[in-house]
């Protein structure tokens, strides 16, 4: 297997199906990736959802006591992972159905790609749905956003006159 996309969760049921949805109608093929949620004590259980999608791709559910450290849960996931590359999200991040098929292109052995993330500045809950992420994207790709301010491999160069040394995979969508 090639990759393990490693989803945190925490309470938010109705963003982790959003996900779900997205990770599950990915531009590369459903053999050679993984999903591995990581619940971190949620109130709401995730096995029916889980029972669901994984009719469509390979996913694991890992239910673990609150602790409220991402970290430690993401390195919980990537214990279990197959993949032999890692793909991280947090439960508040929608992908594109890019998103692995861009970090494929982009990866390169030993090292770390990164991705852009647009804040969904202003949209109703009722406005995205599974449905509406499998079959029209573009809707969300229009919804007014901000970039994400963190350092991107452009703006490294210009401040430290150096390369990256990773790629850029994909823009995701951070559900506010």
């Amino acid at each position: 297997m090639e990759y393990s996309v490693i989803v945190l969760y925490w309470n938010k049921y109705d963003e982790i199906k959003l996900i779900l949805s997205a990770l599950a109608v990915q531009n590369y093929p459903k053999i050679d990736y993984e999903v591995i949620i990581v619940d971190d004590g949620s109130a709401v259980k995730l096995n029916d959802l889980v029972s669901r999608y994984s009719k469509q791709m390979n996913i694991q559910y890992l239910r673990r006591p609150h602790c409220g450290n991402r970290s430690n849960n993401r390195n919980y996931g990537a214990k279990h992972a197959k993949g032999k590359n890692l793909i991280f999200l947090d439960g508040d991040i929608l992908p594109g159905k890019d998103l692995i098929s861009n970090f494929e292109k982009h990866r390169k052995d030993g090292q770390v790609s990164v991705g852009y993330r647009v804040y969904l500045n202003k949209y109703e809950p009722n406005q995205i749905s599974e449905y509406i992420v499998q079959n029209h994207f573009e809707i969300i790709e229009n919804l007014p956003g901000t970039l994400d301010g963190r350092k991107t491999p452009m703006r490294y160069f210009r401040e430290t006159n150096q390369y990256y040394r990773g790629g850029v995979a994909d823009f995701v969508f951070r559900l506010l």
